[in-house]
């Protein structure tokens, strides 16, 4: 007999054209549907769409800068990519002279 519901551990495997269920119990043990994850996915997007992508993205441009100017100050910093402006992301990779990345994380 096949599953109802999808989720949890009911699947065994998956593959592009077909997926096999566990074994019963199981397959019959779907779990409990995201719900409030749903629902506050909903929200967020609302959120988002209130302040509009173009203030994110000029805001997220704006603190980036502010990021690299700072941190090409600091002695022994290397800014990879880049240097600003439209071509750079609001993701800073850098690395560190003499400290391994490990002990800055």
């Amino acid at each position: 007999m096949d599953p109802f519901m999808g989720g949890g551990e009911m699947i065994m495997d998956v593959y592009q054209q077909e997926s096999s269920y566990a074994p019963a119990p199981g397959r019959f043990e779907a779990g409990t549907p995201a719900i409030a994850q749903a629902i506050g996915m909903g929200a967020a997007v609302e959120y988002i769409q209130e302040i509009g992508m173009e203030r994110i993205h000029a805001y997220e441009v704006e603190l980036a800068g502010y990021l690299v100017k700072r941190m090409e100050s600091v002695e022994g910093v290397r800014i990879l990519g880049p240097s600003g402006g439209a071509e750079r992301a609001a993701l800073v990779a850098f690395v560190t002279e003499g400290v391994h990345p490990s002990d800055l994380s």
